[in-house]
Parts: structure tokens; sequence; C-alpha cells
């Protein structure tokens, strides 16, 4: 196996999560590798006590290196959307990308330049190589690559999917072919800068409420809630604006009420999520009829499946429906595989008239996970209704 490619990343404990790896290349050219970190936060990070581990084909060559960037003896602070690159060599690699503006001075100097530094000694070659940064102390900040897990040699990578644990190429990563340039100091965002676990309507008193959860963020400035009366749109805003929480790796949940509805009317919903220079994702749509019973209680129209999140999901899916009725009705919910065989039942019951959620956690009837793949999930009722909904089950 040929010396194929090189290492990675820096931060303070506060700001573990906000320094991301972002782009790796083990070219066929060995010493013009490289891999590229970013301050992806809205902080400056000091990179000072940062370690990494090197392993290769499954073993820990190279334990706890400490991260010393070459002419910052008074380590190195990286402002927010500012790079890393971590090089085998500075003299290759600028044959190799010339364009590539490298500081070249003692220090940060807080310039338009790239901060870099060199170790030759630490490289990836494909197989079961991996890299592991820590933080001071030792916790895990990001990795890539795993033990368990080979990928090729000679090809370069950008990240899709982070802060999660970097561990599973085909998740976490984009893999852009064999000996092809990248694009080092410069950015290649594949994630979403919003990892949601939950969206959903729900029906109250007061009116719609909306909720949502997120898992991650990434350079979260907020939100809006858009709706419309059909699918297809046109969405209008519905509510005001609703600051984010900038980079964070812990759950937030989010919550908004529209008493702006009339009963027996349907409604679309999408999340409009900004980020901190401007650009927007959206989420959804999520999809509520709503009727009114005769004690004015706004209640569901009819019984079905409201939806699941995450989805695609691993290893868990929570699956929200709806129970119309006065006096509710008897309830089947199962899932199915592509077969048609039934694989568990998770909702085997009589149930009251209104909006529930049940977690899957992506297992059989006897507790054992089921495999990679799609599956059906299928809502039955005593009134005589199916709803069917389209799970994805990731590796």
């Amino acid at each position: 196996m040929r010396n194929g490619f090189l290492v990675l990343l820096l931060g303070s404990m506060s700001a573990l999560a906000q320094v991301v790896i972002t782009e790796v290349n083990s070219t066929q050219t060995a010493y013009a590798s490289y891999v590229e970190i970013k301050n992806a936060g809205g902080a400056d990070v000091d990179l000072s006590g940062f370690t990494i581990t090197y392993g290769n084909n499954g073993s820990e060559t190279v334990v706890d290196e400490p991260l010393n960037a070459d002419g910052y003896s008074d380590g190195l602070v990286l402002s927010p959307g500012e790079f890393f690159l971590v090089l085998r060599s500075q003299s290759t690699f600028q044959s190799e990308y010339s364009g590539v503006n490298l500081n070249s001075g003692s220090d940060d100097g807080d310039n338009s330049s790239i901060e870099f530094m060199m170790h030759g000694n630490i490289y990836l070659n494909g197989g079961a190589d991996y890299l592991v940064l820590k933080g001071p102390g030792g916790s895990i900040a990001d990795r890539f690559g795993g033990a368990s897990q080979s990928w090729s040699d000679n090809h370069a990578f950008e990240r899709h999917h982070y802060p999660n644990s970097g561990t599973v190429i085909d998740n976490d990563w984009v893999d852009l072919g064999s000996n092809v340039a990248g694009t080092p100091g410069r950015s290649n965002d594949h994630s979403l800068p919003v990892e949601l676990s939950l969206f959903r309507a729900r029906q109250c008193q007061q009116g719609i409420e909306l909720t949502w959860t997120t898992e991650t963020q990434v350079d979260n400035y907020g939100f809006y809630l858009l709706r419309s009366e059909s699918r297809e749109g046109p969405y209008q805003r519905s509510s005001p604006f609703i600051p984010g929480h900038g980079t964070q790796s812990s759950a937030h949940h989010y919550k908004f009420l529209d008493d702006r509805i009339e009963t027996g009317s349907s409604y679309y919903y999408k999340l409009e999520q900004l980020d901190n220079n401007g650009e927007q994702t959206f989420y959804g749509p999520v999809f509520i009829q709503t009727s009114q019973d005769e004690n004015g209680s706004v209640s569901p129209s009819s019984s079905r499946l409201n939806g699941s999140y995450p989805n695609p999901f691993n290893p868990k899916t929570r699956i929200y429906y709806a129970v119309a009725g006065k006096t509710g009705q008897r309830v089947r919910i199962s899932i199915y595989n592509q077969r048609g065989q039934r694989v568990k039942n998770i909702v085997d019951a009589t149930t009251a008239a209104g909006e529930y959620w049940i977690t899957w956690s992506g297992d059989n009837q006897q507790g054992l996970p089921v495999a990679t793949g799609i599956y059906f999930c299928r809502l039955l009722t005593s009134g005589g209704t199916i709803s069917t909904l389209k799970l994805l089950k990731l590796p």
C-alpha cells in the first residue's frame, strides 16, 4: 500500500462541535495529500491542546500526537469561517495547488492566508486507516474513517454530514473519485445546516401548534414558518423570526402557535432555516386538516399517518399519527418489509381521538435489529381507514 495521505483537526474545549473536518485528499501525488479543517462556528477557536491518533489498518500506530502548527509556538486561533490545512509537504502541495495562499508568517496574523501545518509521519492510504481528533482532556472532537471499514486510496472526500461521528464513509462523506483535484481552502458544504429529528403540526384548542427539534446546528441564524393551503404553494411566512442557536451538537426544541386558522381547512407548513450568511434551507411540508366538535375543541378530521422523523433514519424514528372519531377507534400500526411480510406491530389498541407518536427502534417483533433497506408503515383502524408511510433504514 502506497503512502497516501495525511491528517487532522483542532479546537478549544468550548468549541469542539464547531471545528470540523471538511475535506480529505489521498491523491496519487502522495506528498500533495492534505486534510482541510474549518471553523464553522461564530467564535474564535484556540487550536492548542489538541491531539490526533492515527490508525493503520485497524491498529493505533500514532497515539495522541500533539498538534503543533509550524511557527505558532503560542498556539493558533482559528477565526469563524477560517480554514486550516494539514499537509504532508508544503512544497509538493503548492506545486499542485499554486492558487492556494498559505500563511508563511510566524503567527496567524488575522490575515486572509490559509493557516497550515506539516506532519509527514501521519498519513492515510486507504484500507482500514483512520484518524481521531481529541481535544484537551481526551474528549473526541471529530474523526475520519473507522477501524472496521475499508475505504479507497487515491480518492478525495468531502464531508456532508457533521458534526456526527464521521466513521461511516458512505453516510458522512461524499467520495469525489480517484486522483481528482480537491478544493483546499474553499467551502464545499454538502451537509444540511440543521439536522431535524422532529417537525410536526398538532391541532389544539387555540389553533395549530408547530413543533420541531434539532439534533445538531451549524451556523444557524434562525427560522421562519411558512404556510400554504396546497402542497405546491405558494407559501407565505406565518411566524415572526425565531432565533436559532448558532453551532450546537445538543438537541434544541422549538414551538410556535398558529392561531389564524379556520376549522375544516387544510394547511401545509414548511420550515425556512437561515444561516449566518443569509443562505436558506427548507424542510417539510407537513400537512394538517382541522375540524371542530360541539364543545369547541379542535380534533383530527381523519385517521392517518402524519409522517416520521427522522426519515431516512438510524437507529430509530418517531412515527406520527392521528385518530378521529368522538369515541376513538381500534388502531393497529404495523411495519412491513418490501416482500409484504409483517415485521412488527408497534400499536394495537383502542385509542381515543387525538394526535400521537410512537417510536420504532428499527427492530422486529423479537426485538432484533432489522436489515438496512426500505420498509412500509401501515395504519389500519376499525373504521376502515388505511394509511401507509414509506421508511428507509440507513446502515
